[in-house]
């Protein structure tokens, strides 16, 4: 058992966890905001030593959905500055943004070619590249 101790402020709070494809990483979403200055929304965590090795600095933010894809290519967050991000998983590198003001979830499928968008009443399906 390993447990990542202050992986958020404590008046902050995890609300999203996802695992890499290869099961070396673990991303954590949440709220974040109040005193604690330039919190990250979104960090990544190397799971053998604990260590984050990856943030995206935002705040206040608050993540609704956290998501790899099964090839391990992208992490996808929905929720943050009412939007949808589209992250290269192995190099940290925003791709793209979709503005979505009532993203309140996502999911990848199976093979990892359509990524499904909730947006208050609707769902918009994408296909990824």
């Amino acid at each position: 058992m390993r447990t990542i101790d202050n992986a958020f402020p404590p008046e902050n709070q995890v609300e999203q966890l996802a695992w890499s494809s290869d099961g070396t990483q673990i991303a954590a979403s949440g709220i974040v905001g109040g005193t604690y200055s330039i919190p990250d929304a979104v960090r990544i965590f190397d799971v053998a030593t604990g260590a984050q090795v990856a943030g995206e600095p935002v705040n206040p933010a608050q993540g609704f959905g956290l998501r790899y894809t099964p090839d391990g290519k992208y992490l996808i967050e929905c929720g943050i500055a009412q939007t949808v991000r589209i992250w290269d998983a192995r190099h940290k590198v925003l791709l793209q943004t979709i503005p979505a003001v009532h993203a309140y979830a996502i999911a990848v499928s199976r093979d990892g070619t359509y990524l499904a968008i909730g947006n208050g009443k609707r769902v918009t399906v994408w296909q990824l590249t």
